[in-house]
């Protein structure tokens, strides 16, 4: 199956309530791989719980 890593993230993001993870993909266009971070939080919305999920490019995170 592909990307083993991002299906590991979406476990581990429907397991925990909040939390950071990263993740390689493929770049668009190139197809060249790019490390991803993802942030999540779950939020209460019309009775449900929701997970709210960010993701960035690790070169783009300003220091």
């Amino acid at each position: 199956m592909p990307f083993p890593e991002l299906r590991a993230l979406a476990k581990k993001v429907a397991s925990k309530k909040e939390g950071t993870g990263v993740y390689r993909f493929n770049r668009k266009g190139s197809g060249e791989p790019v490390t991803k971070w993802a942030y999540w939080k779950t939020v209460g919305m019309h009775g449900a719980e929701r997970r709210l999920v960010i993701t960035c490019a690790k070169e783009s995170i300003e220091k």
